[in-house]
């Protein structure tokens, strides 16, 4: 290689990286699940009225991709267990940070690393173990927190 080659080489190198423009490498945006699989073996089965398959954002929310929701009935209450494989640790971390902040009278379980508060009318509980995001929604504070150790105590 002759200097003329390597300079209009190192020229044309220094001309793309002084244009202004910051494009992102070609390839799939990462999406933070892969695909939703059946985790029905990992929630309780007493109670259970049925489990969904959701494709895309969980509980209604925009910010969730998809994973497994099941419907339980004790006595006269309905309530909800939802359960999301993320990519990783990070990913259901930042996504329990998301779920809090649509919280109101949200407050930490520092016992659990979750948040517990009102969405939509309904107490939730909602945290994160690895790579899973989980949560109980319409049960009191006491009843979530015991659905919530069980459900996380299934999730690897």
């Amino acid at each position: 290689m002759n200097v003329k080659t390597l300079l209009i080489g190192v020229l044309g190198l220094a001309a793309a990286c002084s244009s202004g423009e910051n494009k992102p490498a070609p390839g799939p945006a990462e999406e933070p699940v892969a695909e939703i699989t059946d985790h029905s073996r990992r929630f309780p089965s007493r109670g259970r009225l049925k489990m969904e398959l959701v494709e895309n954002h969980v509980m209604g929310k925009a910010f969730l991709p998809g994973g497994n929701v099941c419907e339980y009935e004790r006595g006269s209450e309905t309530y909800y267990l939802f359960a999301i494989e993320t990519r990783d640790a990070t990913t259901a971390s930042i996504l329990l940070f998301e779920y809090s902040g649509e919280l109101s009278d949200s407050k930490y379980l520092a016992h659990m690393g979750g948040y517990f508060g009102i969405d939509n009318g309904q107490p939730t509980l909602v945290l994160a173990k690895q790579k899973w995001l989980a949560g109980v929604v319409g049960l009191s504070e006491r009843d979530a927190d015991a659905a919530a150790r069980d459900l996380a105590s299934r999730l690897d």
